[in-house]
């Protein structure tokens, strides 16, 4: 198909045409590496989320959640005795493997290594029958079925031991004084996803220690899960329950990576990703190919209308139209095979920075997967035929003396005029999403009123007594302006429920609480410092008061639970979960260190300056108390803001898919400006010789590319409304959809077209006359 001759014609083209070639070679560039990675990106979450050959047959068992009636939650804990007695009753479940998270509080030593922020995970025997684990050392499924042993990823190998083969070493656990020891027998490879189970260390699972947890079950290859759930639902009475109204559920494993639903338990050790992501970079993957297209289709067309002459020559002096078609289709293939492999550099140096961003799990190896060259030769074949049947439809329309014209037809006109207005309509479309998402997360930063410097310690299962005195020597710190004692984490609180089936959490502070979270009180009093452990008055918030419809609440009792307690005061409401749920009714209890807690926690509100320093001195005094224990601390900020996590993410990726939309509408636009004004520059001699000003001259070029950014806007506008009017529909609290953003979106594309097209404008308009009409 590229014969010497083509070639040589392309090259020569190339050559005659240099802005035209760098802006389309350069476009198809930038288009083919976000292509390339987003295509690498999409095959490996597919990947990930398949997990194992066996897939159809794996599901993940779940069960209604008791603590979340309401919302219809389900949850993935399952007690200790139901997977065994499914094995027992139902000859369709061929195999289960269970999976417990390891106590957070234990700490992994290892020679010199000391820490708690490994994640252990205990698993059964039958592992590697429901996953895929890549091994490089030993035999998971050995290693799990021998006490005392234990399985580390590669990558924990090289940073505790500084080698990968370390089986036969060993290393100790931690707990509550106790120390038990285990000998690494395998080592599994984890420089790529091969499921979306993770973890640093693999640990036979304790029965002995087993109190429920997660649970995957592998049914017989002719049996249907639905038969399976029919069989539990009417054996309800006899499968152990959380409570006696819960149903069973089995989920398909390749649903389980894409489902974000369970909030009330986080299994740290099964990743998850939000599915919209997911399909969010498969349509940013298509706009951008299109886009990529439409500049090359359209600097095809600016080029061929300045060659138009030239065309009909060749087709006067005997070029067929198969002729021509074949050099249209080599050229395009030369184009885009340069641009392909230029990208694909690109794409190896931008895949760390890639994967940090949008936090994917894609190796330099995953880049030769056989689905990802499919994918490649796929994005190839559409990036060659697409523009090249476009452009031999209209090429092959227009007879050889139409091509002698000087005019550029209308109707050609009007094609390349559409392609820029769908350009610049995805373009404001992706602007909006990016502000609105924008917008909404500030939203909940404000309303959440989080301070971004309190930071919560573990005290684990430190006696409250001595973790009051370690509080009460810090927070005479003059970095520490003050803090409060809990036996939950301020996102963690225990939840309780009553028979009319809502859900409260319930929270236990000191008599600090107030200062340190900056709550604010709506009426009565909170604890005071001389108050007795034993109180009976509790502060409710005002979702509770609201809820049981207490009119003056301060000196009643409580409505629920033990109703010999008081209401005390009563608070705003505070936020502690996703904005998508609303704010749970709330009550408040004294802290009593000297009730035995396996959670004790101590929250402290630090002052912005000098933090450094003062997270240092309080580290010191806390390894002077407790030098058995790892000083562990986050910012309550930070951990509120990853409960929204998928949200920045997809703020991310909308972000960096609108600059890469925007550079390639640009790139399209100056060639395009490039070529009006150099069709016109003997009109524009001309105006100027009669008088025309620089502005009128401005405003003579500029006028048609701003009506395509109002076309576009227009269109634009309506879709974008519909879209993210859908989206907040996801959020309980919400922050407005507001005109501004439209408009605001209008202005960047009008000032992104004007910035593109006026330094070629200006350079015309301020041209001397006598050169412009000399050159023509």
């Amino acid at each position: 198909m590229l014969s010497k001759t083509n070639l040589n014609l392309i090259i020569r083209n190339w050559r005659r045409n240099k802005v035209f070639t760098i802006i389309s070679i350069l476009s198809l560039i930038i288009g083919l590496t976000c292509c390339n990675l987003l295509i690498a990106f999409v095959a490996n979450e597919w990947q990930i989320s398949e997990g194992s050959p066996a897939k159809d047959r794996i599901f993940l068992l779940k069960s209604d959640n008791p603590m979340d009636v309401q919302s219809k939650e389900k949850t993935s804990f399952i007690l200790p005795a139901l997977p065994s007695m499914m094995k027992d009753r139902y000859h369709e479940v061929e195999t289960f493997c269970r999976f417990k998270r390891v106590d957070e509080n234990v700490i992994f030593e290892a020679d010199n290594f000391r820490s708690d922020k490994l994640l252990l995970v205990s698993a059964d025997k039958d592992l590697d029958r429901f996953f895929t684990i890549p091994t490089l050392y030993g035999d998971v499924a050995k290693t799990l079925s021998s006490p005392g042993e234990a399985a580390v990823s590669a990558s924990k190998a090289k940073l505790i031991f500084g080698e990968t083969n370390v089986v036969g070493k060993t290393f100790s656990l931690h707990e509550n004084n106790n120390a038990t020891l285990y000998t690494i027998t395998s080592v599994v490879d984890d420089s790529e996803a091969a499921s979306f189970l993770k973890f640093d260390v693999l640990l036979p699972i304790d029965l002995g220690s087993y109190y429920g947890g997660v649970t995957f079950v592998k049914l017989d290859k002719k049996a249907s899960s639905a038969s399976v759930l029919a069989q539990m639902k009417k054996d309800g009475s006899v499968l152990p329950k959380l409570t006696q109204e819960c149903q069973y559920y089995l989920q398909p494993l390749t649903d389980v990576y894409f489902d974000k639903s369970e909030t009330q338990s986080s299994w740290e050790f099964l990743m998850h990703r939000d599915r919209s992501f997911l399909y969010i970079s498969i349509l940013a993957t298509i706009a951008i190919l299109f886009i990529s297209c439409f500049n090359y289709m359209n600097m095809y067309l600016v080029r061929m209308f300045q060659n138009e002459k030239n065309t009909g020559i060749q087709g006067i002096l005997g070029a067929d139209k198969k002729q021509l078609g074949i050099q249209l289709v080599s050229e395009t293939f030369l184009a885009v095979f340069v641009g392909f492999l230029l990208s694909f550099i690109l794409v190896i140096l931008l895949l760390p920075v890639f994967n940090s961003l949008f936090n994917a799990y894609v190796s330099l190896s995953f880049l030769a997967n056989r689905m990802v060259i499919a994918g490649y030769v796929i994005l190839l074949f559409l990036l060659i035929v697409i523009p090249s049947l476009y452009l031999f439809i209209r090429m092959a329309r227009n007879q050889s003396f139409q091509f002698l014209k000087n005019d550029t037809p209308k109707h050609k006109a009007r094609v390349v005029n559409g392609m820029v207005v769908l350009q610049f309509t995805i373009s404001i479309i992706l602007i909006v999403g990016a502000m609105m998402y924008s917008k909404q997360l500030d939203f909940i930063t404000e309303t959440s009123n989080i301070d971004k410097n309190i930071i919560q310690i573990n005290g684990g299962d430190i006696s409250g007594l001595k973790l009051k005195a370690f509080k009460n020597d810090i927070t005479a710190l003059s970095g520490v302006q003050c803090g409060t004692l809990s036996s939950s984490g301020f996102l963690n609180a225990w939840i309780a429920m009553n028979d009319d089936n809502v859900s409260v959490l319930t929270y236990t502070f000191d008599s600090d609480f107030l200062k340190t979270h900056s709550f604010r009180l709506i009426e009565g009093e909170i604890f005071s410092k001389s108050e007795s452990v034993g109180s009976k008055q509790v502060v409710v918030n005002e979702t509770f008061v609201r809820k049981y419809g207490i009119d003056d609440p301060v000196g009643k009792p409580l409505p629920v639970f033990d109703k010999s307690l008081v209401i005390k005061g009563v608070i705003a409401d505070f936020y502690t979960e996703p904005f998508s749920k609303q704010v749970k009714p709330t009550i408040i209890s004294l802290f009593n260190p000297e009730k035995g807690s396996s959670i004790q926690v101590l929250q402290l509100r630090l002052n912005a300056n000098g933090l450094a320093p003062t997270m240092a001195e309080i580290k010191k005094r806390w390894e002077e108390y407790f030098p058995d224990k790892i000083f562990n601390y986050t910012f309550i900020r930070d951990e509120f803001e990853q409960l929204h996590s998928n949200y920045s993410k997809t703020a991310r990726i909308i972000g960096f898919f609108t600059i890469i939309s925007l550079s390639l509408t640009a790139f399209g636009l100056f060639g395009m400006t490039w070529y009006a004004v150099d069709r016109r520059t003997k009109e524009i001699g001309i105006r100027k010789v009669n008088g025309a000003k620089v502005t009128e001259i401005l405003a003579m070029l500029n006028k048609d590319f701003v009506k395509w950014v109002v076309i576009a806007f227009v269109l634009a506008c309506p879709i974008a409304w519909y879209a993210m009017s859908k989206w907040l529909e996801n959020f309980a609290y919400k922050t407005t959809l507001s005109w501004w953003i439209f408009a605001l979106a209008g202005f960047l594309a009008l000032g992104i077209a004007l910035l593109t097209v006026s330094w070629q404008s200006w350079r015309a308009a301020t041209r001397n006359p006598v050169e412009a009409l000399r050159y023509e």
